[in-house]
C-alpha cells in the first residue's frame, strides 16, 4: 500500500515526500530507497510531536540531540543527490529549546531549507507560535527558512513574513478547513 502512494499523480508537477526515523542509520536507509522513485525533495520529519513516532526516537524527539540532527541529516544526503530540507520545532519542552543548535546542525549537515514551527513539542496548539524565535533563527542562517504555525489565512501568513522575514509559509492544520 506505500508504494502506491508514491506514484504521482498527473496534477503534481512537484513531489516531495516525509519521512521519520529512529536513527540516522535508519533514515539514511530509507532515502536510498526513496531515491529510486520520481520525487523531486525529500523532507526530514523533526517536529512530529505525535506520542507513538516520539516514544521511538523519531519526530521532534530527535531534537534533544542536535548532534544526531546532524548525523540524520548527513546520513541522508549520503543516499541522495535530490534536495534535503528538515522540519523542526522550537524544541522539545522548556527546558529543552533547541532549535537555533537544531538548525545550525542542519544547515551544516547540507539541509538545503529548514522548516520551523513555532511551538515546542508539548505545546497546545491554542498558544500562538513564538515569531521572535523563528526571527531570530532566520537571522541565524544562510539557507531558507520557511516558517509555520497558525497559518490559517493569507493575513496570518503577512503576519508571518512581516515579522520573521521568513523565505515562505508552510500551511499545515490550516489547510484543513
Amino acid at each position: 500500500r506505500t508504494y502506491e502512494m508514491f506514484k504521482r499523480h498527473e496534477s503534481e508537477s512537484v513531489l516531495g515526500v516525509q519521512i521519520t526515523s529512529k536513527t540516522a542509520e535508519e533514515a539514511g536507509k530509507a532515502v536510498a530507497i526513496l531515491d529510486k522513485y520520481s520525487f523531486d525533495t525529500i523532507d526530514l520529519n523533526m517536529g512530529c510531536p505525535v506520542t507513538k513516532v516520539c516514544r521511538n526516537g523519531g519526530g521532534s524527539a530527535i531534537m534533544k540531540d542536535p548532534e544526531r540532527v546532524y548525523d540524520t541529516v548527513k546520513a541522508c544526503i549520503e543516499n541522495t543527490d535530490l534536495p534535503v530540507s528538515v522540519k523542526v520545532r522550537l524544541g522539545w519542552d522548556k527546558q529543552t529549546v533547541t532549535c537555533y543548535e537544531v538548525v545550525d546542525a542542519a544547515e551544516k549537515a547540507g539541509a538545503k531549507w529548514v522548516t520551523l514551527h513555532g511551538r515546542l513539542r508539548n505545546d497546545d496548539y491554542s498558544i500562538p507560535v513564538n515569531l521572535e524565535m523563528i526571527a531570530e533563527a532566520k537571522r541565524r542562517l544562510s539557507i531558507p527558512l520557511i516558517g509555520n504555525g497558525n497559518i490559517f489565512s493569507h493575513r496570518d501568513a503577512v503576519v508571518m513574513r512581516e515579522a520573521t522575514n521568513v523565505d515562505g509559509i508552510m500551511v499545515s492544520r490550516g489547510a484543513l478547513g
